[in-house]
């Protein structure tokens, strides 16, 4: 919402130099060059597309968001007032998330004993053939039936294990999933209560650091480090190829000195007019432009 209203905004910050003379100014949206004008635009525009900002979000930003200790997603904070659908589903889509990785770690393969194996028993003395007892001879499918039956018993008798008896639905893995978000909740009030001042925001800026958030706190809620891992840290590495766009400003800025200012300005509109579809000339353009310089 802040991008979109920065991109929106009729006046914004720019800056010029490089290092330790660089200085912001403050200017006018309307008197950037056409194409800064479309760019801001068509940024607002998909912002607002592809992030629902106008409705209620997608389930993976609303994870994204309820995942994010520096939000405040209580009921009545600044995002979520007056939107209680939105609170609603994405508070549900949030415990969903918890319980499905507890229940895939509860239910993982148990770790296998490498200890040396104890030694063997001395055999028995063998039996004289003539005194065992002559059993019936087991149908063919009698094997297997025991084996699932004995299963059975062993996938029940566990289950009978995980629940406690107080009443249904109350599980050890549910008061495990609740207590674990409870104390995540107040890790959250205790960073939005530090604000800026908490050690987790660069120094340089108001970005908090996620990652090393949950670096640290992994141990502390593993639930919650898990579902951060495959769901919402993956997909944040996954949308993060907007790092080569400031890759290549500061690439082309450290060759400005030697490049020059009109070299560079047509390097950087070249480049970015055909990176981006919505600042692509079309062909006509291209033919009435080459024709007007070549005079055709």
């Amino acid at each position: 919402l802040e991008m979109r209203d920065e991109a929106v905004a009729d006046r914004l910050e720019v800056v010029s130099g490089h290092g330790a003379s660089q200085s912001w100014k403050e200017i006018s949206g309307g008197s950037l060059p056409r194409m800064f004008q479309i760019f801001r635009k068509t940024f607002a525009a998909e912002l607002t597309k592809r992030f629902k900002l106008d409705t209620t979000p997608s389930s993976h930003v609303q994870l994204a968001l309820q995942m994010n200790p520096s939000i405040n997603v209580s009921v009545d904070g600044p995002l979520l007032i007056g939107k209680s659908a939105f609170y609603e589903t994405m508070h549900a889509c949030y415990r969903r998330a918890i319980k499905r990785q507890a229940l895939t770690q509860s239910t993982a393969a148990p770790v296998l004993d490498t200890a040396a194996p104890a030694p063997a028993p001395a055999p028995a003395p063998a039996a004289n053939p003539s005194d065992a007892p002559i059993a019936d001879a087991p149908t063919a499918g009698e094997p297997l039936l025991k084996k699932r039956r004995s299963l059975l018993g062993v996938l029940v008798a566990k289950q009978g294990l995980d629940v406690v008896a107080q009443g249904e639905g109350d599980s050890l893995l549910d008061t495990k999933v609740s207590a674990e978000v409870e104390r995540f909740e107040q890790i959250r009030l205790h960073i939005l209560a530090k604000g800026l001042t908490s050690n987790y925001y660069c120094e340089k800026g108001h970005r908090f650091n996620l990652r090393q958030f949950w670096a640290d706190h992994k141990a502390v809620l593993p639930i919650h480090y898990a579902v951060y891992l495959a769901e919402v840290g993956c997909k944040k590495s996954a949308a993060a190829n907007v790092e080569s766009v400031f890759s290549g400003a500061g690439k082309f800025t450290a060759e400005a000195p030697s490049t020059g200012s009109e070299l560079l300005s047509r390097i950087v509109k070249l480049h970015y007019n055909w990176k981006y579809l919505f600042l692509r000339p079309t062909m006509s353009k291209i033919i009435e432009r080459y024709n007007h310089k070549f005079q055709h």
